[in-house]
């Protein structure tokens, strides 16, 4: 568990009420802007909480419930009380909050009436002071132009490193003629990194050169194009805090200088004195909108909750016996249980690595000792200097790399005590696990399986979906082919059948009835005659023209 934080707020808790105060302008907002608002605040409170910066957590706390009073007395509250239930949270979490804050107040009230609160305060006047004296300092030079440059890079007294940080590509395409420029790539400066931690990633032929930084006199730090003041997160600004804050036990004579206008004036001004001196870079311009615009605001999850408000007072009841508790204490004493075994492995792999390293700068140093004391030696002065030069830069890495163990040792025996002095009272308090916190337990595996339900329901309708428009292409499809293949058979069947025989159109067509005007039925024939009449209908007659005797009734 980290230590607590200093104080740097305030002197009591009087003085932090004025930063947890409200604006005016704040209440005209609607009522769903607040909850996401104070669902943020709670955020960052719990955060700070964590961190054991009781004076932020205080007073984002008490922010958070002054957004809550203001939420209840605004006048969508009514219309929009369900919604603003479940934005909030039920009032288990309130009470959480409550007993926090009454924990905050306690230990902030003991550490301001205490005296070493006085120390505190004087030890950060004493730490502004020196700040405000390194500024006086530093304000003396701070950078220099292209033609200074070339005037430290000719003076052969001036023992100067120029430190290039740019793109590796560029770095490796085009540079500055000369011998003590080591470049390190802007993809190692992260803010918080440490010198030795660049030292490890720089290539081998570049460590001696970063570790010479220790012995040089003037440090000159220089980008691609950087002019003015620096900017804050830029790279150039991280390799500074770097090697003013991030580098252990390294005093530096003189303070870092900048290039005015970076390795681009240079190279326009004495293109002679760079390798490569018509390469371009394709640069980027550093825009701190991309950083804001990429930052996400988390929400709290949506919980549903119960039908009561945040004014219903607790009813007198039997107390609650949470038979949980005791899996859950056992479960955080073997979760707890890991990290030390893992930390007491961590800790003796490291002393190996120290060992093996002090015996590697006792080989060191009795070979610079044997070189020192041995006058008898062939070796002539250049090559003395050199080799002496080498086995230092060896000797400082080797001692940065013990540093950096030193401390990682440290670090690694505080986090072993600290479990071990906790682990008792984790025993101990195992027992008393809170039921609040076994009960917002439960609701957030209730949400997360809910949520994993629905997803999976929403899944299976979409697969449900797919599969009818799937079943229903394949009917198309089916009897698309049906019909192709009808075709395709009756088609067949015409193309093997012989043709037929070619009928007369004369036979096929029906005859015209013909009557025998001549044959006329008698009174006598009866039936007979009408059915010799009706058969002539269709008979073939031979009509006589020849002159009848007699007149035709």
């Amino acid at each position: 568990m980290a230590h607590k934080k200093p104080l740097h707020m305030g002197k009591n808790l009087t003085e932090l009420e004025e930063h947890f105060k409200l604006g005016k302008t704040i209440g005209h907002k609607k009522v769903l802007q607040l909850c996401t608002a104070a669902n943020r605040v709670k955020e960052h409170a719990d955060r700070q909480y964590l961190d054991r910066d009781e004076e932020q957590a205080y007073v984002f706390y008490m922010k958070y419930l002054n957004l809550i009073s203001m939420i209840r007395n605004h006048g969508e509250y009514r219309e929009k009380k369900h919604e603003i239930l479940e934005s909030l949270g039920n009032n288990s979490q309130m009470l959480v909050i409550y007993d926090k804050l009454e924990k905050l107040k306690d230990s902030l009230e003991q550490r301001y009436s205490r005296s070493g609160v006085v120390q505190e305060r004087e030890l950060n006047k004493q730490r502004n002071q020196q700040d405000n004296m390194t500024i006086i300092v530093t304000q003396q030079k701070l950078s220099i132009n292209a033609k200074e440059l070339l005037e430290m890079i000719r003076d052969s007294k001036t023992s100067m490193l120029i430190i290039d940080c740019r793109a590796e590509k560029d770095l490796q395409a085009s540079g500055i003629r000369y011998d003590h420029v080591v470049g390190v790539p802007v993809q190692l400066l992260v803010a918080g990194m440490t010198a030795g931690k660049i030292h490890e990633k720089l290539p081998p032929e570049d460590k001696p050169l970063w570790s010479s930084r220790k012995v040089k006199e003037q440090i000159v730090l220089m980008d691609y194009c950087t002019e003015g003041n620096l900017r804050k997160d830029t790279p150039l600004w991280v390799l500074n805090d770097i090697l003013n804050n991030w580098d252990q036990d390294v005093v530096y004579k003189k303070p870092f200088l900048k290039v005015e206008g970076g390795y681009k004036n240079f190279q326009l001004c004495y293109p002679m004195c760079c390798r490569n001196p018509s390469y371009v870079p394709s640069t980027m311009e550093f825009n701190d909108d991309a950083r804001l615009e990429d930052i996400e605001y988390p929400n709290i999850s949506e919980i549903r909750m119960k039908d009561d408000s945040f004014g219903s007072k607790p009813q007198p009841n039997r107390p609650a016996v949470d038979r949980n508790s005791k899996v859950a204490a056992l479960h955080v004493y073997e979760s707890k249980s890991k990290p030390i075994t893992e930390l007491l492995e961590e800790q003796e792999k490291l002393m190996d690595k120290s060992i093996q390293n002090e015996r590697e700068m006792l080989s060191t140093e009795n070979v610079l000792k044997q070189i020192h004391d041995n006058q008898e030696n062939v070796m002539d002065d250049n090559e003395k200097f050199e080799e002496i030069s080498t086995l230092k830069y060896q000797l400082m890495q080797m001692e940065d790399k013990q540093k950096e163990f030193i401390a990682e040792n440290t670090r690694l025996n505080e986090q072993v005590q600290e479990y071990k002095i906790q682990e008792q009272s984790w025993r101990e308090s195992g027992e008393r696990i809170s039921a609040r916190e076994a009960e917002l337990l439960e609701l957030e595996a209730q949400r997360r399986i809910k949520e994993k339900a629905d997803e999976q329901k929403r899944v299976e309708q979409e697969r449900d979906r797919l599969a009818r428009d799937r079943l229903a292409q394949e009917r198309l499809e089916q009897r698309r082919e049906e019909m192709l293949r009808i075709a395709y058979e009756n088609k067949r069947r015409l193309s093997q059948q012989p043709p037929t025989v070619e009928t007369n159109v004369e036979e096929i067509r029906p005859k015209v009835p013909q009557f025998d005007r001549a044959a006329k039925p008698s009174a006598n024939a009866g039936v007979s005659a009408a059915a010799d009449y009706n058969q002539n209908v269709y008979r073939e007659v031979q009509r006589d023209f020849a002159p009848v005797y007699g007149s035709v009734v």
